[in-house]
Formats: structure tokens, sequence, C-alpha cells
């Protein structure tokens, strides 16, 4: 009687837990939405007045951002080719570099140090873009600073940027979306390719005593 009572007892306490559970995971559920909500109904109330006085296209088009002054000017064609240019440099980058990168991990790298960088690439594909962002204020601004420096010392016409310039950007970029591109199925697939040893390419450049390298790029 007493075993069938602590029965009873056990499951309404992991009962009574799961329910706590499941309350706590809806509360915050319903605080992330409203605060997407709240954010954008704040973007868009304040947003709108700009939008009716200067226009879509005074937005889109013009190329002076001067929100603070006597008379205001919202005009983001530089923002917005800024930010084409950056993604485009920044994945001239990446990809080059995500695909040796597997070509290294699925050929030439050891199995157990394989593992390892495996591992550590899908660790830093975790990281948060502003963990990025911060390291890009507090170690690559700096040191593009101090290159501007060296670059345009004793210029007179030169707008010094501190470090905070388009270069910046590009470089953070690219090592932000490098463990992502690394780690994506298709570079998994693309690894997955060089490993297969019954690939007719690799199984003549075998033959033949071929170089690694060069089997791999005939492969790809």
């Amino acid at each position: 009687m007493e075993k069938k009572l602590s029965i009873i007892t056990h499951k309404k306490a992991k009962s009574l837990v799961e329910k706590t559970a499941a309350m706590i995971f809806r509360g915050c559920a319903i605080i992330s939405v409203l605060a997407v909500v709240t954010i954008t109904g704040y973007m868009i109330i304040s947003g709108t007045p700009a939008i009716f006085k200067e226009g879509i296209t005074g937005i889109l088009f013009s190329t002076t951002w001067a929100p603070t002054a006597a008379h205001p000017q919202y005009g983001i064609a530089y923002v917005i080719l800024t930010s084409i240019v950056g993604v485009f440099l920044a994945i001239c980058i990446g990809v080059p570099i995500g695909l040796f990168t597997a070509i290294n991990l699925a050929e030439i790298a050891p199995v157990k140090l394989r593992k390892i960088l495996k591992s550590a690439i899908e660790l830093l594909a975790g990281i948060p873009s502003v963990v990025y962002g911060l390291l890009g204020i507090l170690i690559v601004n700096p040191m593009m600073y101090k290159l501007e420096l060296m670059i345009y010392h004793g210029s007179k016409t030169h707008q010094f940027t501190g470090g905070a310039n388009l270069l910046s950007a590009i470089i953070v970029l690219a090592i932000m979306i490098l463990p992502t591109l690394t780690s994506s199925k298709e570079w998994n697939h693309v690894s997955s390719c060089l490993r297969c040893r019954t690939c007719y390419w690799r199984s003549d450049g075998y033959f033949v005593s071929s170089r690694k390298c060069s089997i791999s790029s005939t492969s790809i």
C-alpha cells in the first residue's frame, strides 16, 4: 500500500513539474512574440513621419543621412550600397576559404585533427552575430585604425574613421559567415564526394600516382 502511494505521489510530483515547465516555456514564447511585435510597432510608428515627409524614393535614393539636423534628411542610398558591396566582398573572401577548408578536412587533415576542427567549426557556427560584432569593435577596429594612421600619416584631407570603415565590416562579416559555410550541408556533400574512393577520377589519379591536391581539384 505504501509502495502504491509512493508511486502515485511520484507521478503527481512529476506531472506538477511538467506543468510548471510548460507554463514557463509558454510564458517565454509569449514574451518573445510580444517583444518582436513591440519593436516592429515602434519602428513603424517612428518611421512613418519620415516616409510621409521624404517619400520612399527620397529615402532610398538620397545620399544624405542627417536625422538630427535642423532640416532632417533620411537618405540611405550609401547604406544600401555599402551593405551590398560589403556582403559581396565578404562572400568573395569566405566562400573560397570555406571550400578549401572542406577539401582540407576531407583529404589532407589527419582523422584526429579533422574531428577537432569539425567540432570547433560547428561551435563557432553557433556563436551569435552580436559577439562577432563586439569582437570586431574591440579587435578589428583598432587594428584598422592603426593601419589607417600608417597609410594616411600626415594627410590633411583624409577623414579618419577610427577603424569603423567598410574594410572592418568586410573582415568581420567574412569571419562570421566562414564557420556557417564550412559546416553547411553543401560543403559536407563536397567532403563526402571527395572521400568517395569509388569515384573513377580518384581511381585513375591513384593509378597514375597523381598528387592528392591534383586529384581533389579534378574531383571538384
